[in-house]
């Protein structure tokens, strides 16, 4: 179970941060342009270094919890866009694209691939949660 999560933590790392910094623009870079620089590079980047010291260093569970928490932190902002997302849909009944404005290029993002991550990051809580006392118990280490 342990290398299941940390690889899905890893993978979803990954993602993130090469979606949102990898073929953009020079000034579309997040870590140049976006105030959300925590949640869009720093999150990313600790559950790639985190889930990839765990997979290396298995007697350390301190990674291992580092990598999880993080992975909380994740689902708890794509929770929030969701959110956002549900809102605007039921108050304006579609997200409708924005206006095209003279001289500017119009972004339409879409947002399934994180509330699929949403899901799958769901998923990963709910087996950790489940599995918390064989992660962390005093019996047979059955996370390896």
């Amino acid at each position: 179970m342990r290398k299941l999560i940390l690889t899905f933590v890893l993978l979803i790392g990954l993602y993130t941060l090469l979606r949102n910094n990898v073929g953009k623009l020079p000034d579309q870079i997040v870590w140049i342009t976006n105030p959300d620089i925590f949640y869009k590079t720093f999150i990313p980047l600790l559950m790639i270094i985190s889930a990839f010291s765990s997979l290396f260093k298995k007697e350390k569970r301190n990674l291992f919890l580092l990598s999880s928490v993080t992975m909380v932190f994740d689902a708890i902002n794509r929770l929030s866009v969701w959110v956002n997302h549900l809102y605007l849909y039921h108050t304006y009944e579609e997200v409708q694209p924005p206006e095209p404005i003279e001289n500017y290029v119009t972004f339409v993002t879409n947002l399934w691939p994180s509330h699929i991550m949403l899901l799958i990051e769901i998923v990963l809580i709910a087996c950790l949660a489940l599995s918390f006392k064989s992660l962390y118990g005093n019996g047979p280490n059955t996370c390896s």
